[in-house]
């Protein structure tokens, strides 16, 4: 299955089936998107959502299982946990975006 994020509408589709997810969250989703197989701390991952680390340390894996949930439907895990680091994209699951 192959994810479309438009960041001009604010949507993100499986198929043809819309995800809907909050602001920060949807901005983790394209931020991790976009490169793939890379990984990214929790401090990166919140900087880019627009959340302030300081005050919600423990936000990057909240907002991560929620993501997931939202996936969960469509049969899709697109994020990978590298323990002690970080989150990234898995690079099997397609994005594109417009």
């Amino acid at each position: 299955m192959v994810l479309t994020i438009d960041e001009a509408r604010w949507l993100l589709r499986a198929g043809e089936e819309t995800i809907l997810l909050p602001t920060n969250a949807f901005r983790l989703v394209a931020y991790l998107a976009r490169n793939p197989g890379i990984v990214r701390s929790r401090e990166q991952i919140m900087d880019a959502a627009g959340v302030s680390l300081d005050s919600f340390d423990y936000a990057a894996p909240s907002y991560i299982k929620r993501i997931r949930q939202k996936f969960r439907p469509f049969g899709v895990d697109p994020i990978r946990t590298v323990y002690g680091v970080g989150y990234s994209w898995k690079e099997e699951v397609k994005c594109n975006f417009c």
